[in-house]
């Protein structure tokens, strides 16, 4: 357990300048998380509709003069399967994070003294 007095004392600086370093900490990582997450969301989804672009893709056949598609229905079905992976990814990712950071970011103070006291 590392209390604020005696940290401020190793640093040469009071207990009051502090605690707000402390709380402007807590505020950045939650700003950078959400960042993140959000990236992470955004790189998920433009993949995912470059699979469902692709997976969508008819060519002309000449023989029969009607549209089919360009991939075999196995590697549409993995295409669709990518697809819905990369969805769920994106939305696990962007709501474990929200739901962490967004908590730090309206209350900084109370994980700063979490983090203080473990």
């Amino acid at each position: 357990m590392t209390r604020i007095d005696v940290l401020a004392a190793k640093i040469g600086t009071t207990a009051e300048y502090l605690w707000p370093l402390f709380v402007k900490r807590v505020f950045v990582d939650a700003v950078i998380s959400l960042t993140l997450a959000v990236v992470v969301a955004v790189v998920c989804g433009a993949v995912a509709l470059k699979l469902y672009r692709w997976a969508r893709q008819k060519k002309m056949d000449e023989r029969y003069g009607k549209e089919v598609f360009i991939l075999e229905d196995v590697e549409r079905g993995m295409c669709w399967f990518g697809l819905a992976f990369l969805i769920f990814v994106g939305v696990l990712v962007l709501c474990i994070n929200i739901s962490i950071s967004v908590p730090d970011l309206l209350v900084p103070e109370t994980k700063a003294l979490f983090q203080l006291v473990k």
